[in-house]
């Protein structure tokens, strides 16, 4: 009788965990960020999503309540009761979204008053993602426009006007303040097309914080300045940038964000770069960078806590030895700085860095040329053992992530040997 009772409990358990983990699934892809789509596979997919869920509800009271418990993520209100009183039987409960994922909004002021009321009744929300979304045909044919008054007026600090009468109509209270602890991201796509790349309308400046911003586009020079200027207002304390192809161009070349631009190169100026008055602590790059940029980026940014990139060792380590020869030699003044020059003071800051904790490699390759360079064993042992040597040397460093590295061991191995942290090599 107690092994009939164990197995039945065992049963129970293995229940809620696999309904747990359907809703952990559920949960992170309603918190990712598809910034366009096809409309029809979009309706499709969120149809059958909801069939799903209440397919599973209706097994028994233990899989509803399960499922309710662990559903955390909310989709402009989808499935939440407001006017009316919320009942045992609603799936998603106010009480338990601590994700809410802002898509379609409005910059009427009826719309902002309602918006606030009802980001004041989740109790416990921790995030709000607001997220510019367009379908194929907008991002071809329609001028896109990002409408940050909608913004302001309903996460800023200082208080909404009074309603109108049909707003006093449905709730005779203003709306509080939002809570300030609750963390705002944006996740924006920016691309040129017809009409011209979107630019910031700088009526007001940003009148709240940003925990993190966002951005897909293209990357082209002009959508590299215009990134800096979205960079500029919102000062997120996190960024990532995700190059993506333009929908307009028909050039071959991969998307590049240019990290040069970053660069101030103002005659006089003491200040490297404009990210510098900024407030950023961590940035991940979806990007295949150049020494020059890891410098670009590392100069630009000196209190960084995070960093998340992609490098291509073929090209590093080819780099590396052919100026292995010449690092001795000085560098006269009317030269241009080299491989070798950028690569020692990255070592420098990544060996001095005090604030880095976090820090994620990638190896990836955009160019078919550098994966047929061959190197030998020596040239390769020799680039190991510096490069994991600049990393173990550094002592902030407590997350370290070396992705798809699986092809050259030696400088995981050598990390592991001087330095005592889980090292990830696969996400």
């Amino acid at each position: 009788m107690t092994k009939t009772v164990n197995n039945h409990q065992i049963n129970i358990y293995l229940q809620k965990y696999l309904i747990q983990t359907i809703c952990n699934h559920i949960n992170k892809k309603n918190e990712k960020n598809k910034l366009y789509s096809l409309d029809d596979i979009k309706k499709d997919f969120n149809v059958k999503e909801t069939k799903f869920i209440l397919t599973l509800a209706l097994v028994c009271k233990s899989w509803f309540n399960c499922l309710s418990n662990n559903l955390v993520v909310s989709k402009d209100f989808h499935g939440l009761a407001f006017n009316e009183k919320e009942t045992e039987y609603s799936i998603l409960k106010k009480d338990n979204i601590l994700t809410l994922k802002l898509i379609q909004y409005e910059n009427d002021d009826d719309f902002q008053f309602r918006l606030k009321n009802k980001i004041n009744q989740l109790k416990n929300l921790e995030r709000i993602v607001v997220c510019r979304y367009f379908s194929q045909k907008e991002l071809i044919r329609t001028e896109q426009t990002f409408n940050l008054d909608f913004l302001n007026k309903v996460f800023k600090s200082s208080p909404m006007s009074p309603p109108t009468s049909h707003q006093q109509s449905q709730s005779p209270t203003l709306p509080n303040n939002i809570n300030q602890s609750i963390k705002i991201d944006l996740h924006i796509s920016l691309y040129c097309n017809i009409f011209g790349f979107p630019n910031i309308p700088y009526a007001t400046n940003c009148q709240f914080k940003v925990n993190k911003l966002k951005i897909d586009s293209c990357c082209d020079d002009q959508s590299s300045f215009s990134i800096m200027d979205y960079i500029k207002y919102f000062n997120p304390n996190k960024l990532s940038i995700v190059p993506s192809p333009s929908h307009h161009s028909h050039s071959n070349q991969d998307p590049h964000f240019k990290y040069k631009k970053l660069v101030d190169y103002t005659p006089g100026s003491n200040v490297f770069s404009f990210l510098e008055q900024l407030s950023i602590s961590k940035v991940s790059l979806q990007d295949v960078l150049s020494i020059k940029e890891i410098y670009y980026i590392l100069k630009s940014l000196p209190n960084l806590q995070s960093l998340s990139f992609q490098m291509c060792q073929n090209s590093m380590i080819h780099k590396f030895t052919e100026n292995e020869l010449s690092k001795q030699r000085p560098l006269f003044s009317w030269e241009k700085p080299d491989f070798y020059f950028y690569f020692e003071r990255v070592r420098d800051m990544l060996i001095n860095h005090k604030n880095l904790f976090s820090l994620s490699i990638g190896t990836g390759c955009k160019n078919k040329c550098c994966k047929e360079l061959k190197q030998s064993n020596t040239e390769t042992s020799k680039f190991a053992e510096t490069f994991s040597q600049m990393i173990s040397s550094n002592n902030s460093i407590k997350s370290l992530s070396l992705l798809n590295f699986n092809n050259n061991r030696e400088i995981i191995d050598n990390i592991s040997a001087f330095k005592n942290i889980p090292i990830k090599t696969i996400k």
